[in-house]
């Protein structure tokens, strides 16, 4: 089959050919190389209406829908996407189990990330937490002393930062600080 018949056919025509070259022997890269086509290609094309190459079936199968519960940590799994087009499935028990492991895995991460919030710095500052002022006006230049541990740490949080010019961060501090303690 050439390229361009093989571009024309509808999507499951395309899977169901390729996965019918599969289990007739052939390799995905001959496969490819007969049609005319990358298998980079094929594969994010395939994987936009769902499908993904399995290595151990050695098939494009569809990939099964995990769709997490609202206000839950829970996960269910969607069995009417579990098709395999050119083949034969009969999985879903073992795909159960690993939802199961999965939802219990993901409580585990979840409280693992809760107590990681609660102990990280505040060193990187969210997009939203960071509040620069426009500054107008003339800029002037002044010299400081600062600690080195103090000004390693500074330039460590512009670095993070970038999208803000450093003399803004500093006129936003000192702003900042005058506001809090000029009572």
């Amino acid at each position: 089959m050439d390229r361009y018949t093989f571009d024309n056919l509808p999507i499951k025509e395309q899977i169901q050919y390729i996965n019918n070259k599969l289990l007739e022997g052939d390799t995905l890269t001959n496969t490819c190389k007969d049609i005319g086509i990358g298998r980079t290609t094929i594969r994010n094309r395939f994987k936009q209406h769902g499908y993904e190459f399995n290595q151990a079936k050695k098939l494009y199968i569809s990939i099964v829908e995990v769709v997490e519960l609202e206000g839950s940590s829970k996960v269910v799994m969607q069995e009417s996407s579990n098709k395999v087009v050119g083949a034969d499935t009969n999985n879903i028990n073992n795909l159960k189990d690993i939802l199961y492991n999965f939802n219990e895995m993901n409580t585990k991460l979840n409280e693992v990330y809760s107590w990681y919030e609660s102990q990280s710095s505040n060193k990187v500052v969210g997009a939203d937490k960071l509040n620069i002022d426009d500054f107008k006006g003339n800029i002037v230049t002044r010299s400081y002393k600062v600690y080195e541990n103090v000004q390693k740490e500074f330039v460590a949080f512009c670095e993070a930062n970038k999208k803000y010019r450093v003399q803004d961060i500093v006129s936003q501090a000192l702003k900042d600080f005058m506001d809090k303690y000029n009572n």
